[in-house]
């Protein structure tokens, strides 16, 4: 499996550690600006890097986060976040992971406060993406970027207009260990301009909060 992130200046020894649980299912590709490349490559020496000029710069006003558009083009592959813990043994990574035509796989993290505390499904975020071929060519660039709010969401609404099954893994095996929010309330309100003026959604946050917790297999 290809791995495709994008790391952080901020939680490298986090970082660090979740990246090698990946390791032991495949390579790991990071998509960067090129400020980030300088600080980040001493300390993920066994990550390929590549970079991009596909950033928030615009709509968010943050020029090192880059916008997911960029991160698909890399693949086919797993597009996951940088602090998520694999904790899967490689039979169910291959089993959750298995690619079928017409299909989007996502993955739900499990948060835990510290090391042997309770492990909790999040019953919103969603922190892991099969991209396909097929799907590659299907998810267009609105201007998300990682790190903020809604675009899990969007890519789950895109596929889905795009007549795709979700399927979503809602079993352990993605772990995160709970820090700060960091993102605000305004890259939220950014989130939800972007499905109004893109999809016509008139209450994006309304419709949104009822439909992907559904579709990802979180309320019946």
């Amino acid at each position: 499996m290809k791995f495709i992130t994008s790391l952080s200046r901020h939680r490298i020894e986090r970082q660090q550690y979740c990246l090698k649980t990946w390791q032991q299912h495949g390579d790991v590709t990071a998509v960067q600006s090129a400020a980030d490349i300088e600080i980040l490559t001493p300390h993920f020496p066994e990550v390929r890097f590549v970079e991009t000029d596909k950033t928030g710069s615009h709509k968010y006003c943050l020029p090192n986060r880059v916008r997911i558009k960029a991160m698909i083009d890399q693949g086919p592959g797993l597009l996951i976040n940088s602090d998520i813990k694999i904790d899967s043994s490689h039979e169910d990574f291959q089993v959750d992971w298995k690619p079928e035509r017409g299909q989007f796989n996502v993955g739900i993290r499990y948060d835990f406060d510290e090391p042997g505390q309770p492990k909790t499904m999040n019953p919103y975020g969603i922190d892991a993406f099969l991209i396909t071929e097929e799907g590659m060519e299907l998810i267009p660039d609105v201007g998300f970027v990682i790190g903020v709010s809604v675009w899990d969401y969007w890519i789950v609404w895109h596929m889905m207009t795009e007549r795709f099954r979700i399927k979503a893994k809602t079993t352990p095996g993605l772990l995160h260990l709970r820090h700060p929010q960091n993102w605000g309330e305004q890259d939220t309100e950014i989130g939800l301009s972007i499905m109004q003026s893109v999809y016509g959604l008139n209450e994006p946050k309304k419709i949104l909060d009822a439909v992907i917790p559904i579709a990802t297999d979180r309320k019946r």
